[in-house]
């Protein structure tokens, strides 16, 4: 229900994703449960469902905008990802899942 007129407002929320370790599910989460309407149990399910997942509704959109290509996105986003809290291999690079999510160290921010 917010910012419906924002093509890549998404986009944004992922890069606060990456930069931070949180976006708009926790920001909305955190609301939620000081308002007595979630518990932090709920929202924790909530944020973990949703949140640092990539935009894709919009991504092909975005990528012919900016005339780069996907792996140009992937690697525009490395370098600004917070590497100290997502899961990493053995030899330190960072774990995607199929959909090239990243997955925190960390999920309890609500």
């Amino acid at each position: 229900y917010e910012n419906l007129d924002t093509r890549y407002v998404a986009l944004h929320d992922y890069f606060k994703f990456l930069k931070y370790g949180f976006g708009r599910a926790t920001d909305h989460v955190s609301i939620d449960i000081r308002n007595n309407r979630l518990t932090r149990e709920e929202g924790l399910k909530l944020v973990k469902q949703y949140e640092g997942k990539i935009p894709l509704d919009n991504l092909s959109e975005f990528l012919t905008e900016m005339e780069i290509t996907k792996e140009e996105f992937y690697e525009i986003c490395k370098k600004f990802t917070a590497q100290e809290i997502f899961k990493k291999d053995q030899t330190g690079n960072l774990l995607y899942d199929k959909d090239n999510n990243l997955e925190k160290i960390i999920c309890d921010n609500p």
